[in-house]
């Protein structure tokens, strides 16, 4: 096909206790858009993810754009929000941490002339 998205929006998750006799499973709610290279921390029963890039190859090129989205899984009601926050710029391929009770980003890949989104 000319067209092919190959980032995902679905959530997988696996009780770790029972991870050598269960398969993941999928929570009923997605991320608002399919991203790959995204980051997640855990704050209390919450999971942040952070960023993230869409890709989809069209006209024999990809075309990919990085996002500065926040979405919060609430790990209680498997429920996906997403923050009226934004990152400070679009980024992907990330790392970092939760250390008294701030969220730092170390290094990572920024597309300033992607646009945020709204």
């Amino acid at each position: 096909p000319d067209i092919a998205d190959y980032s995902w929006s679905s959530v997988e998750y696996v009780t770790v206790s029972e991870i050598d006799t269960i398969v993941f499973q999928f929570t009923h709610n997605e991320l608002s858009l399919g991203l790959k290279d995204t980051f997640a921390v855990v704050y209390g029963a919450d999971v942040y993810i952070l960023g993230g890039v869409s890709a989809i190859w069209r006209s024999n090129e990809w075309q990919s754009t990085y996002h500065d989205l926040i979405h919060i899984l609430d790990t209680t009601t498997n429920l996906i929000t997403v923050s009226p926050h934004k990152l400070a710029y679009p980024i992907a391929y990330t790392s970092g941490i939760v250390a008294q009770d701030i969220i730092y980003l170390f290094g990572g890949e920024v597309d300033v002339d992607s646009p945020t989104d709204k």
